[in-house]
């Protein structure tokens, strides 16, 4: 199993109850470009960001199927996107910031 986390900067929310349902909405929309391919499983509010989590066979395929959705969605227009290619070695990575690539 692989995945793929958007990090979400809070700077891009606006700090009001609203937040939570921009989250899931987004949810939504990745879980609907995901397809069969991969399951959006939640995401966790931290103090100074928000992680959603994805999970599938393939994270290049995945984050390919979620580009658009993520580059339209003005929440993430400054996220971090992390693919996991090996779930029991979380060094086993490479994170990308949106137009932007960040290295392994």
């Amino acid at each position: 199993m692989q995945s793929m986390l958007v990090r979400v900067d809070y700077a891009q929310l606006s700090g009001t109850a609203d937040d939570i349902g921009a989250i899931a909405e987004l949810e939504d929309e990745i879980q609907a470009a995901l397809g069969d391919s991969g399951d959006v499983d939640g995401h966790d509010i931290g103090a100074t960001d928000a992680t959603i989590y994805c999970h599938g066979r393939n994270a290049v395929e995945m984050f390919n199927l979620a580009k658009l959705t993520l580059e339209r969605s003005s929440l993430t227009s400054r996220a971090v996107v992390t693919l996991r290619f090996d779930d029991e070695n979380p060094l086993d990575q490479h994170q990308m910031k949106l137009g932007k690539n960040l290295g392994s």
